[in-house]
């Protein structure tokens, strides 16, 4: 009795009934697809120029952490050491900053890094400063380290703001082994740096053996990271690295180091050292520069499938 109006309606009318919800639940089910096409297109193009900047970084970085170890060479040797090498290698540190500095200015990036790119800036508009308190021997091997690295650390941490940015599981794990890889190689910077300013010395400063062993526990800690987080392929490839002789070479030294023996480590010469380590960083560079063409192939696939 309740229903009967229904049954009075025109058929036209009752059509519609039928219709109209059905069209209504098609039109927000398409509008809910089309929002999650455009979130996952604008996150895949987002971290796909933010892998860019992560290329741009990690080479500003190389280049910092050489310049990082023969400041660091340079003072513990009294100005005795890294004499040649060290203004030819602070060009080739302000070439890749200058490639830095025009990313950045021809790139709009998220508005979060602004915290981050700011303390960069303001970081490097002391490099110039920095460096003549090194020429000048007025500044410690330990204060020259620590501008360094934190200039790394926050160079670095635009590869992990990546990961955040990343929607895609596959992006986001691939981006996170990249990350741990390259905090793994900027400890292996720093300990060329800590090991430059301590061979051909009679032994360790206070407080520097314990910095080295930390640093080695910490390249130890973040390989085993990027071992579980990266593809098989990187994996394999990462294998075939570990069995170069620079490898070793390294392995040899950090002996010599742990051992703690004033006149063995005197008898190393920090210059020698220096380039056995920066044969090991080359090699981990090279493989480095594998990761961003990787990432960007998988954000590709990201952007044309979503």
């Amino acid at each position: 009795m309740y229903w009967q109006w229904i049954g009075n309606l025109p058929l036209r009318v009752k059509f519609l009934f039928v219709i109209v919800p059905s069209y209504l639940f098609a039109i927000i089910f398409g509008c809910v697809l089309v929002f999650q096409y455009l979130s996952q297109a604008n996150s895949a193009s987002q971290v796909l120029a933010l892998s860019k900047l992560a290329k741009v970084n990690s080479e500003l970085v190389h280049e910092l952490q050489k310049e990082r170890g023969m400041s660091a060479g340079f003072i513990g040797a009294g100005g005795q050491a890294f004499v040649d090498k060290l203004p030819t290698q602070r060009q080739t540190t302000d070439k890749v900053l200058t490639t830095f500095r025009t990313f950045i200015s021809n790139h709009t990036l998220p508005a979060s890094f602004s915290t981050e790119l700011n303390e960069v800036n303001s970081l490097l508009s002391k490099l110039s400063t920095i460096r003549g308190q090194i020429s000048a021997l007025s500044i410690s091997v330990a204060d020259e380290v620590a501008y360094y690295t934190r200039l790394n650390a926050l160079l670095l941490s635009i590869v992990d703001d990546t990961v955040k940015a990343g929607t895609d599981k596959t992006i986001a794990v691939d981006a996170a082994a990249f990350s741990a890889y390259l905090q793994m190689k900027e400890r292996a910077g720093i300990e060329r740096a800590v090991l430059s300013s301590t061979f051909g010395q009679q032994g360790f400063k206070g407080g520097v053996y314990t910095r080295f062993v930390t640093l080695v526990a910490e390249q130890n800690s973040f390989q085993q990271r990027f071992q579980a987080l990266t593809n098989s392929v990187m994996l394999a490839r990462y294998q075939q690295l570990l069995a170069q002789p620079a490898i070793a070479e390294v392995t040899r030294y950090r002996t010599i180091a742990l051992a703690q023996q004033a006149a063995d480590i005197a008898k190393e010469s920090p210059e020698a050292w220096f380039a056995a380590s920066t044969k090991r960083i080359e090699l981990m560079h090279d493989f480095e520069k594998a990761f961003p063409i990787i990432l960007s192939a998988i954000q590709h696939r990201c952007i044309i499938g979503s």
